[in-house]
């Protein structure tokens, strides 16, 4: 698996929409001061592809960041030489209302 994008609002140290374009890079660096946010790119990667925080968050929605009503993460990536997107979203006052989609990008399935 290869990344691709990586969109993201709501998620820890992220509040306001960021998006990482991974195209065309073969290798990447994560560097930044304690507290930057770069373990909650790798919790959304995480999030996005298991459902899950890469620490010791026992729910999901304990990665929503202080203050936000929701989370949403849009990953993009490339397996097996197929371009997929998944895009999951997390409401703090009512995770029943989560929702996950992943889509084959070349081929337009949902799955």
């Amino acid at each position: 698996m290869k990344p691709l994008t990586l969109s993201l609002i709501g998620l820890r140290s992220y509040p306001t929409p960021v998006t990482v374009d991974f195209t065309g890079k073969n290798l990447v660096a994560t560097v930044g001061n304690t507290g930057a946010g770069k373990s909650s790119m790798l919790d959304a990667i995480v999030y996005a592809l298991f459902r899950k925080s890469s620490w010791d968050a026992k729910e999901p929605r304990q990665l929503i960041a202080d203050g936000a009503q929701a989370m949403s993460v849009e990953l993009t990536f490339l397996h097996n030489g197929q371009r997929w997107h998944i895009h999951r979203t997390m409401h703090a006052t009512n995770p029943n209302a989560a929702r996950h989609h992943l889509r084959n990008l070349d081929t337009g399935e949902e799955v």
